[in-house]
């Protein structure tokens, strides 16, 4: 008899287990990771709202990093899906909203290395550069970096657009203040 209920213990716990694969293996969709993250989306677009009612309300910064994290994982596992891209964009922008500036950029880095033809690449890599160029992280080799990716898209990159990027690499010696000094001498200090 004690043989008999460990034999039927095992048969429901190996039932169990199988049961659990069938509904992981059914929850790793393309449609249900989209729904995961619009509901991730929808809840902050909820907390946004009420943090501009409420002035003493904070969003917590958990609400950001699980939302990168559904979109990071759409693009873990559905890499050839037509969302995998945006989903990285998404991750980077989460990551943006809590200044975790350099993981932001990571997540850049990813999208224009496996997607080089997404449709915004130019703002992404206008985001990249931006990263470099600036008061805190100035470094000339890695706007040039991304100044070239931009030149590089040919046609797509606006007659103007073309025209900052090569100023830019004109001056590329210049920090940010002292070219935008250099572009408009009348600035006041």
């Amino acid at each position: 008899m004690k043989w008999l209920a460990i034999i039927f213990l095992a048969v429901v716990l190996v039932a169990c287990n199988n049961s659990g694969e069938q509904e992981t293996s059914l929850e790793n969709t393309p449609e249900i990771s989209l729904q995961r993250i619009k509901e991730m989306d929808d809840s902050l677009n909820v907390l946004v709202q009420k943090s501009m009612n409420e002035p003493d309300f904070e969003i917590d910064r958990l609400a950001y990093h699980e939302a990168a994290m559904r979109s990071i994982d759409f693009y873990k596992n559905f890499p050839e899906h037509d969302f995998a891209p945006e989903a990285l964009e998404k991750a980077s922008a989460m990551y943006m909203a809590i200044n975790l500036d350099q993981r932001a950029a990571d997540w850049r880095d990813t999208l224009i290395e496996n997607y080089p033809n997404f449709i915004r690449i130019l703002d992404i890599l206008e985001l990249q550069k931006a990263v470099y160029d600036n008061f805190d992280t100035y470094n000339p080799e890695m706007i040039k970096k991304y100044s070239h990716m931009m030149l590089d898209l040919g046609d797509k990159l606006p007659a103007k657009k073309r025209e900052e990027i090569e100023f830019r690499l004109e001056h590329i010696e210049l920090d940010f203040l002292e070219l935008a000094i250099l572009q408009n001498p009348d600035l006041p200090l």
